[in-house]
């Protein structure tokens, strides 16, 4: 294993962490909503009359700066005080954010990256991974019971995970009743049933390599695999209809399309739902 994990979108429950805790990780990112204190690294302690007692797991939350990574990932301008004044306050701190932003939506993005760079070495800071981080913060890791449930999507709403689940959205509806459809459909079809599998008896495969997934013999795994594989979260995220921070909105009616069309193949070649 790698030693840390990035959740996708950053969206973390308790029930993921304790499998990234029985998979070996060391720690995984996750947003300052998840917690109460905000940025930092976090021990997971049982609570025994109100005190905290030895840890219970091994796995260590590592919390990044909010405010100055939607910043930077909304930054479409080259004026870069606001990032420096945030980088002043914090000091020591992680930043998690989509690497898209360096030239994907802002054309100049490299730029701004180029700024940071310069910034930090200019007044003596230093770039670490986040393995370097956690081992310099050692003695001031915060203790913590359990997790908030959330997302990075909770900068937007109240509710952490709207912008890929929104009740009030027809099109969400629609893309969420397609996707319970499907997966009782595949699950069915390839009678797959809910049941704990100790990680310990098996290899950690990464499902995106094609080398890791040849190594899978199981036909009704890969399908599986594959399944999830096609529900992304851009899919929904770009039917939210919701505007951001930058004033755009996250609408694209092709790559829904495109998630429909994907959907549909792998119906084709595993299931009989329709479509």
């Amino acid at each position: 294993n790698l030693n840390g994990f990035f959740p996708p979108e950053l969206a973390v429950n308790s029930r993921i962490i304790d499998v990234l805790d029985r998979l070996g990780y060391e720690w995984f990112l996750c947003d300052e909503t998840a917690v109460e204190k905000g940025y930092g690294v976090y021990n997971f302690r049982p609570i025994v009359d109100d005190k905290f007692e030895d840890e219970n797991k091994k796995i260590l939350g590592v919390v990044r700066n909010r405010n100055l990574s939607n910043l930077i990932s909304f930054k479409r301008n080259l004026d870069t005080k606001d990032l420096y004044d945030e980088m002043d306050r914090c000091q020591y701190c992680v930043v998690a954010l989509d690497a898209e932003f360096f030239g994907h939506h802002f054309s100049d993005g490299f730029v701004v990256l180029d700024s940071i760079v310069e910034y930090v070495f200019k007044t003596g800071g230093e770039f670490t991974t986040v393995s370097e981080y956690v081992n310099a913060m050692r003695d001031n890791y915060f203790n913590v019971f359990d997790i908030k449930e959330s997302s990075w999507g909770s900068l937007y709403a109240e509710d952490s995970f709207q912008i890929w689940n929104n009740k009030e959205n027809k099109a969400h509806a629609i893309q969420w009743d397609i996707v319970y459809e499907l997966l009782a459909d595949i699950r069915k079809e390839l009678n797959i049933e809910n049941k704990y599998y100790d990680p310990s008896e098996y290899e950690t495969l990464a499902i995106w390599l094609p080398s890791d997934m040849q190594k899978v013999k199981s036909e009704d795994i890969k399908a599986w695999f594959n399944l999830h594989k096609i529900i992304f979260s851009d899919w929904f995220w770009w039917a939210s209809n919701e505007k951001f921070p930058d004033n755009k909105v996250a609408y694209d009616p092709e790559f829904i399309r495109r998630g429909l069309v994907a959907m549909g193949d792998v119906v084709k070649e595993y299931g009989s739902a329709p479509l």
